[in-house]
Parts: structure tokens; sequence; C-alpha cells
């Protein structure tokens, strides 16, 4: 199982996100639900070498807001630190 942490906020009309390790690459849906489906193919396509020069920035001092569970389309519960 691997777990990618996220970050995300609802704006007036879209949730948007991205994923901690990868600051610069945001993502949006409709719902959160969608949100997800789009930060896990995000993840693919930044994971899978065809997309040069990938800017990493491992969290270090990022301060997670949630768990991205890639194993299960089950939605994670937010981060005890955001609760």
């Amino acid at each position: 199982m691997k777990t990618i942490r996220y970050t995300y906020w609802k704006d007036e009309n879209f949730y948007l996100g991205y994923l901690n390790d990868y600051p610069d690459y945001h993502s949006q849906g409709l719902s959160k639900e969608e949100l997800i489906d789009n930060l896990k193919e995000l993840l693919k396509d930044l994971e899978s070498g065809d997309i040069p020069y990938i800017l990493v920035r491992p969290e270090g001092k990022i301060k997670p807001s949630t768990d991205l569970n890639l194993s299960d389309d089950k939605y994670p519960l937010p981060h005890p630190s955001m609760s």
C-alpha cells in the first residue's frame, strides 16, 4: 500500500489541491472524489518518467492536511493535526 500526502481546499465552485511532494503541480475537481481521482492520475503522470524536469519537493516542513491512499477507492479521513 502506498500513501501519499496531499493538501486540498474548496473554492467557490471547485475542490483544488496538490500532492505535498509536488506542490507546483495542482489539480481540481467539481467534488472531492473527482479531485482525488485527478490527483491519482497526476501522480501516475509525474512518476511515469514521461514528463521531463519534474520538480520534487519532499514534504520536509510542509504540514500535510490529508493522506491519499492509493490502494483502494476509499476516501481518507482528515489528518489528525487538522482536526
